[in-house]
């Protein structure tokens, strides 16, 4: 064997093992996944939280000289409790559920009790009801679902999508995988666009410690409208180990994107999730 083919020999054998690890580390991630979604299908439901969401939204944009434009954005702060809903017909899926507190300061008219009693009632139409009313007295264009992002890679679904290790990090003194996943099968995000209802694959990161549990994951859909607009939804969320058995959000981010034009920026940020006869 000649030094040059040695040396080509290593090279090989070195790319071969990390193709390896890369591998074995997709089969944990892909294992545990399902068990971190059915554990937050199971207990998530239990807790809630105080959820403050800030809004910067664009009203328009108007050209000026020299290529810019003169901006003008709507802020707006709602405070709400916070907390997750499951339906009998459907007990691996959550929807949020937020009482309102408060839109810029202002104190809204709602009863905890009402809330807290639907997350454990057991008649799905009593459930319903109180998300349709959420959703009259909610703000347009806020994303919802964020919170249960995690969701997206359930033993139902994970086969829906296709993952790859990138490279590990650290956070302080803390070790954190990252990975990317593409959607290849399912509908993927449905992004409402006037009476039309556009659709597209979902990519992004997912970032676990070194037992594979999530700490953040991140979600990039877009879309050609009629009008051959290009709709970008952006999303993240951070999640952390919590005192019970799920990890549970503490701040999420949405930003949705026309042509490349930022239109809406909404962050939102959880104070430490306690069980609903607390709050």
């Amino acid at each position: 064997m000649t030094a040059r083919s040695g040396i080509l020999f290593l090279i090989t054998a070195s790319l071969a093992a990390s193709l390896a690890a890369g591998d074995e580390r997709t089969r944990k991630l892909a294992q545990r996944l399902p068990e971190e979604a059915a554990l937050f299908a199971r207990e998530a439901t239990k807790y809630a939280s105080k959820e403050k969401l800030s809004q910067r939204a664009l009203l328009y944009a108007q050209p000026i000289e020299g290529g810019l434009s003169r901006q003008a954005w709507r802020n707006t702060v709602v405070i709400s409790r916070y907390g997750f809903v499951s339906f009998l017909t459907a007990p691996e899926s959550l929807e949020e559920l937020r009482q309102i507190v408060s839109i810029d300061g202002k104190r809204a008219k709602t009863s905890l009790k009402s809330v807290a009693s639907a997350i454990t009632a057991s008649n799905d139409l009593q459930k319903r009801k109180l998300l349709e009313d959420f959703q009259k007295a909610g703000l347009s264009g806020v994303a919802t679902g964020l919170g249960q992002l995690l969701l997206l890679f359930s033993a139902r679904t994970i086969e829906n999508y296709d993952f790859s290790f990138q490279s590990q990090r650290f956070i302080g003194a803390d070790r954190v995988l990252v990975f990317t996943y593409a959607q290849v099968e399912g509908r993927g995000m449905t992004t409402y666009r006037g009476h039309d209802a556009l659709h597209s694959k979902l990519s992004g990161e997912i970032w676990v410690d070194g037992d594979y549990r999530p700490l953040q994951v991140t979600l990039n859909s877009q879309v050609e409208a009629a009008d051959k607009k290009l709709i970008r939804q952006e999303m993240e969320v951070q999640y952390a180990p919590s005192p019970y058995l799920c990890v549970l959000p503490t701040n999420a981010r949405h930003r949705e994107l026309h042509n490349g034009v930022l239109q809406a920026e909404t962050l939102y940020e959880y104070t430490p999730f306690r069980p609903w006869e607390d709050k």
